[in-house]
């Protein structure tokens, strides 16, 4: 709550939001923030299955064309070109984006041979890091 007492030592609040409107609309975000925390976060739970992706279940397919997922209700179908590169850990296989998105395919997913297999065709779409 110190936060709303910030802004008086330097000409309030007015002269603040005159001045340097992004710190305001900062400051009040915070000051917002930490009502709600003291409030209970009420509708936290619900957030946090709106935002939280980790728990829902998703397949990839990969194939000469390119990148086929389902996550949740989304579809993503994207081609080659759209990736930048592919790095391989000891675990799992990770593709960039253009952007700054990844895809990371989990190796214990992949049946047998399936490594091996994932490895040659990434190498021979994708530069690898």
């Amino acid at each position: 709550m110190f936060l709303f007492l910030l802004p008086s030592q330097s000409g309030g609040w007015q002269a603040l939001l005159m001045w340097n409107p992004p710190r305001a609309l900062f400051y009040f975000a915070l000051g917002v923030l930490d009502l709600w925390i003291a409030a209970g976060s009420p509708g936290g739970k619900r957030l946090n299955r709106v935002v939280n992706r980790l728990g829902v279940e998703r397949h990839i397919r990969i194939n000469d064309r390119g990148l086929l997922a389902t996550h949740g209700s989304k579809t993503f179908d994207q081609q080659w070109s759209y990736f930048r590169f592919f790095q391989e850990t000891p675990n799992l296989f990770v593709l960039q984006t253009v952007g700054t998105m990844f895809w990371t395919v989990p190796k214990r997913t992949l049946p047998p041979k399936g490594t091996e297999q994932l490895r040659a065709l990434l190498m021979a779409k994708l530069p690898q890091r």
